[in-house]
């Protein structure tokens, strides 16, 4: 009797102690997650006539949308009426607005993005966080339309791209580089949970979609 009342004993001490390990491991995630890392708003402006830096108030996690702009050839900004979403800024980093131009940031949102027709539609450049806006697993990443060619600083025009990255928040070398390009549309990748998948293309914003592999 005394031996199975021990039994009992130690399997009870045994469950609590991997519950409690459960708790804090998940507390440690949370405090981690970009989720908790929200930046402020700020309204950031250049009214001279050359381009200015404008430093970051708060440390955080934003979404930055362009609401006036001249001239965007030297400017860090998205172009006009665009959006750069869940980009991290370290306190008093600055960013370069060329004259004239406005923006808006404010605390990165992370909305969930709706399933429509078997697929998840991503149509602005930055970072998604995987398995709060989507789900994670296996998906198909593409582009229906055509990409746009751009022109360099030399003139040449040169082949529309989309550059895609999949990577840790805390650990930035952990990532994986991918490439969409008019030869190359489609492609099959893993979305782990708690990663970024980021986007970035060079111009305009191009409507990147995600279709489950079933």
């Amino acid at each position: 009797m005394k031996k199975k009342m021990k039994l009992i004993i130690l399997m009870t001490l045994i469950l609590i102690l991997s519950l409690s390990s459960v708790i804090i491991r998940g507390k440690l995630i949370e405090k981690d997650s970009p989720m908790k890392h929200l930046g402020t708003k700020q309204i950031m402006k250049n009214e001279e006539s050359s381009p200015k830096n404008i430093q970051i108030k708060v440390e955080g996690y934003y979404d930055i949308t362009t609401t006036k702009s001249k001239n965007t050839d030297s400017s860090q900004l998205p172009e006009l009426n665009s959006s750069r979403l869940g980009q991290f800024f370290n306190q008093d980093e600055a960013i370069r607005l060329d004259s004239g131009q406005e923006a808006t940031l404010t605390p990165a949102k992370f909305e969930k993005i709706p399933l429509k027709n078997k697929v998840y539609s991503l149509t602005d450049n930055g970072n998604y966080l995987i398995g709060q806006q989507f789900p994670t697993g296996e998906y198909w990443i593409s582009v229906k339309d055509d990409l746009p060619s751009w022109e360099d600083k030399n003139g040449k025009r040169n082949q529309g791209m989309i550059q895609l990255v999949v990577y840790s928040p805390k650990k930035v070398k952990d990532s994986k580089s991918y490439k969409l390009t008019e030869d190359n549309k489609k492609m099959k990748v893993i979305l782990a949970n708690n990663k970024f998948l980021a986007i970035k293309t060079n111009g305009q914003n191009i409507v990147v979609t995600l279709t489950p592999v079933k």
